[in-house]
């Protein structure tokens, strides 16, 4: 291995183009990105905001199913943020991302598995 081959920033920021099913495709970040560090900071700033609206809440269920909800939506944000391009619709904004996450658990899983093994598993070769 050669030392440039340990550069993988930007690689990283650029990803990797993967095609769907129905024929579009998407560009995904690696968690090695700038853009998905960002997410987690801005993530990690709004933890302490959510706790406070859970611990508001009158109720255990309540509060159970808030925290669910609110889950969901981290994990589609931290998601969304490895989405570089999305040929699914022309003009998508980054909250339209998160909210088709939300509801696509499996394409959200799937774009995770790519941008954590993205150099690991022959992707980039």
């Amino acid at each position: 291995m050669r030392p440039q081959d340990f550069h993988i920033r930007d690689k990283a920021n650029q990803g990797v183009r993967v095609g769907l099913e129905g024929g579009g495709w998407l560009q995904i970040r690696s968690v090695w990105s700038d853009a998905y560090t960002a997410a987690i900071a801005d993530m990690n700033s709004r933890v302490g905001k959510e706790l406070l609206l859970l611990t508001s809440s009158r109720s255990a269920e309540a509060a159970k199913k808030m925290s669910k909800c609110q889950a969901r939506i981290r994990k589609a944000r931290l998601v969304a943020s490895l989405i570089s391009g999305w040929s699914v619709t022309e003009h998508c904004t980054e909250s339209e991302r998160i909210f088709h996450l939300v509801r696509s658990p499996r394409l959200r899983r799937q774009v995770e598995l790519i941008a954590e093994n993205m150099f690991s598993g022959g992707l980039n070769d």
